[in-house]
């Protein structure tokens, strides 16, 4: 709220075509961001458990799977392509890690490389699931099982995913504009590829920044009995009301379970 607020008085005091007062409000609203967000403090280990990451080869991901296999824990680097996954991997083993990182190939657009996916860690204990990769501003387009990209990416095949590795606790959170890959593609714009520059610049945080609500959920022992919540900034959050409206819910359950063409044996939850 208060860069916010900042922003507003700037109208007033910072005139439109000052390149150096523009610049210099944006200075002080990165640093004021770099105070106002939150990070993780904890010495609780992952000794024994198995976290899957999807998409973990950069961004939010990748500094999951840092952290996580620092606490111990066993990280599976899920991504689509193995030859980023493996330079991340061994990234991650240079830097020192307790913990064992694998490299896993599942293309979450689609459910049949999902089935795939799933199907190589049966007799494996997963303990921590963190449905990661995304995709954003992308064209239209079908996969070749007829989904749209976007929602099947960012959906569908974690839907399909935890289903088939179900856990029994269940989390929603988010972290906030974070400055990775995502924005590429809007950065390339021509016509408002710069303003997205500057706003990221000046608003989102670092990949590492943005990890540590997923890194706190997957490895707080204050939250393991707590289950169903939605957080921001490390913190309980108010979700919206059409995130509490149990038709919508309901509905879009069903939906993405046609989509997915769950099987009666795959249905977990």
């Amino acid at each position: 709220m208060l860069d916010v607020m900042l922003y507003l008085v700037s109208w007033f005091v910072v005139p439109p075509w000052s390149a150096v007062g523009w610049g210099m409000l944006g200075i002080c609203v990165w640093v004021i961001n770099r105070l106002r967000y939150p990070w993780w403090h904890s010495s609780d280990t992952m000794d024994g458990k198995t976290v899957v990451i999807t998409g973990a080869n950069k961004g939010i991901g990748l500094e999951t799977a840092k952290d996580l296999a620092g606490r111990g824990a066993t990280v599976i680097l899920a991504c689509r392509n193995l030859h980023k996954a493996t330079a991340a991997r061994d990234a991650i083993v240079r830097g020192g890690c307790r913990g064992q990182v694998e490299v896993a190939e599942v293309d979450v657009s689609c459910m049949s490389s999902v089935r795939e996916f799933a199907k190589k860690l049966e007799g494996r204990q997963v303990d921590v699931l963190i449905n990661n990769a995304a995709v954003a501003d992308i064209p239209r387009q079908l996969t070749s099982e007829g989904l749209e990209l976007t929602i099947a990416t960012n959906h569908l095949g974690h839907f399909l995913l935890t289903h088939l590795l179900m856990g029994v606790t269940a989390y929603c959170l988010h972290p906030g504009i974070v400055n990775t890959d995502i924005f590429n593609v809007m950065t390339s714009r021509v016509w408002y590829g710069l303003f997205v520059k500057l706003f990221v610049w000046a608003y989102a945080k670092s990949s590492a920044e943005g990890a540590q609500t997923t890194i706190m959920l997957a490895a707080s022992k204050e939250l393991q009995d707590v289950s169903g919540k939605y957080f921001v900034d490390c913190k309980v959050a108010e979700c919206s009301s059409l995130a509490k409206d149990e038709g919508l819910a309901k509905k879009l359950w069903e939906i993405s379970e046609r989509l997915v063409q769950l099987q009666p044996h795959e249905q977990t939850l």
